[in-house]
């Protein structure tokens, strides 16, 4: 492969691989990144690439929101080795998290974890700094209050999108207007938590020992139930992951009543990514409000 040199000598360069390269295979990775196990003699490491000029800042930004998990010292990120640029690719170089199995507490142990991390608080919504959804800009100018924040920095940027990709039209405003209004009338009033920002099944691994690991954040400072919303958007988590948060940080009694509305952001994103049934469900979230 043409980028295996350039990596071998950075990495021996910075001296993260103490001998050669010996092997390099492609693993999943989402559709955005081309990712690949790369070892030598004693270790492993997970290499991702991308193009710079079409993701700017990308893994930059995700070393920002790995460190910004890491630091609340709540649940297990991987440790980010090197990156850098090689003409029009960018290279995200972690540690291998070996899989494992599910342990008996795994799913309770990952519920608790995650409502510790959401008790990590700011005095706003949003985050210092823009990053990514996906492959879409993500908005995180700092906001008062969720249902500005909601409105301004979620709904009208992938609406926008929408627009630019044929699907929405400007009509569509006046129903994100409503969803903010309802927001603003019957949400409960909650401080800012720290959220990962784009949980699903893909977006979590299980290490070696059976302990839960957070990979490919979205991190900004958000309302603790969009993650929970989020969590259920693909079929939802093991029981046990929601007895676990449960515990730890319970929820609102009328919270899944609050679902869909929740999970509007992210069907906003898989309609602008993929179209087709997530633009329904978008329509059906909008028309139902």
């Amino acid at each position: 492969m043409q980028w295996l040199g350039v990596i071998s000598d950075q990495l021996i360069k910075e001296k993260i691989i103490a001998s050669p390269l010996v092997k390099s295979t492609n693993v999943s990775g989402g559709c955005i990144n081309e990712c690949y196990k790369v070892e030598n003699q004693t270790q492993s490491f997970f290499v991702k690439v991308n193009s710079r000029s079409a993701y700017p800042e990308m893994f930059a930004k995700e070393i920002k929101g790995l460190a910004l998990l890491r630091d609340s010292n709540t649940i297990r990120i991987p440790r980010v080795l090197s990156q850098f640029d090689q003409e029009d690719q960018s290279f995200l170089i972690l540690e291998w998290i070996e899989k494992g199995n599910v342990s008996k507490q795994f799913w309770m142990k990952f519920g608790s974890q995650l409502a510790a991390l959401h008790q990590i608080s700011y005095n706003n919504f949003g985050l210092q700094y823009d990053n990514y959804i996906g492959s879409l800009p993500q908005i995180n100018t700092f906001k008062k209050e969720w249902h500005v924040f909601y409105f301004e920095n979620r709904l009208i940027p992938q609406l926008e999108i929408g627009i630019q990709k044929g699907w929405a039209t400007t009509s569509i405003f006046k129903y994100a207007e409503n969803i903010a209004k309802v927001i603003e009338d019957e949400f409960p009033n909650e401080q800012p938590a720290l959220l990962h920002g784009d949980l699903w099944s893909g977006n979590f691994l299980i290490g070696a020992e059976g302990e839960p690991f957070l990979i490919d954040p979205a991190v900004y400072y958000g309302f603790r139930e969009v993650e929970l919303s989020f969590t259920k958007l693909f079929g939802g988590f093991h029981a046990e992951f929601y007895e676990g948060y449960q515990y730890r940080f319970p929820l609102a009694e009328d919270f899944h009543k609050r679902i869909k509305i929740h999970q509007l952001y992210p069907l906003l994103v898989h309609a602008n990514l993929f179209g087709g049934y997530y633009i329904q469900e978008v329509v059906e979230v909008f028309r139902k409000y």
